[in-house]
């Protein structure tokens, strides 16, 4: 039968070798489509983290934007600054890759890429509302936040919540919901 890879045991003929050339052989026709040479699937695996880096430096790119606007601290217009460099940078060696590799680049399968990205902005989205939290209870502990009534009780402030970040919080859970879940039945559909 075409597509399928025969897997000895270990303890038969070839022993771990075989073993291990034969799951070799399943990841590389899985991740990569037809087998293929190391040397070209060195070149797929480089484009494949390329798109990922890009991605993620596209996102700090933006947060950074977002938190200069908020604060005018200088610090994070200079990291926007040093994140449009690497953009650059990153975007022409996609480019390089894409006019001198064609066949490289339809080797590769996008669905692996689209489910490594919706992985990442799982995890983002995840950290953003984690970091929302934190900043929240963080702020909700300083006496300027709060004061007691007169039962004795703590009564928290309007000061606590931000309204971008309850905008962002709630923005973020679709987002994450929607990441998640296909990343998630992809990785079962990919790997189970």
């Amino acid at each position: 039968m075409r597509g399928v890879v025969a897997y000895a045991p270990p303890w038969g003929r070839g022993g771990w070798e075989n073993a291990a050339r034969s799951i070799r052989a399943v990841l590389s026709k899985r991740v990569f489509g037809r087998s293929q040479s190391f040397i070209a699937r060195e070149k797929c695996v480089t484009v494949i983290i390329l798109f990922l880096v890009l991605f993620v430096s596209l996102a700090f790119h933006v947060s950074y934007l977002i938190r200069y606007i908020q604060t005018r601290i200088q610090k994070y217009l200079q990291r926007y600054i040093l994140t449009t460099v690497s953009n650059v940078f990153i975007s022409a060696a996609l480019i390089y890759f894409t006019l001198y590799y064609p066949e490289q680049i339809q080797k590769i399968k996008f669905p692996l890429l689209l489910w490594l990205l919706s992985g990442t902005v799982m995890v983002v989205m995840l950290m953003l509302q984690f970091t929302i939290f934190r900043r929240t209870y963080n702020r909700s502990k300083m006496p300027e936040h709060y004061h007691y009534n007169f039962f004795g009780k703590k009564v928290l402030h309007g000061s606590v919540l931000k309204p971008i970040e309850v905008g962002l919080f709630f923005a973020s859970i679709p987002l994450f919901l929607i990441a998640g879940a296909y990343f998630v039945a992809k990785m079962i559909r990919l790997f189970f």
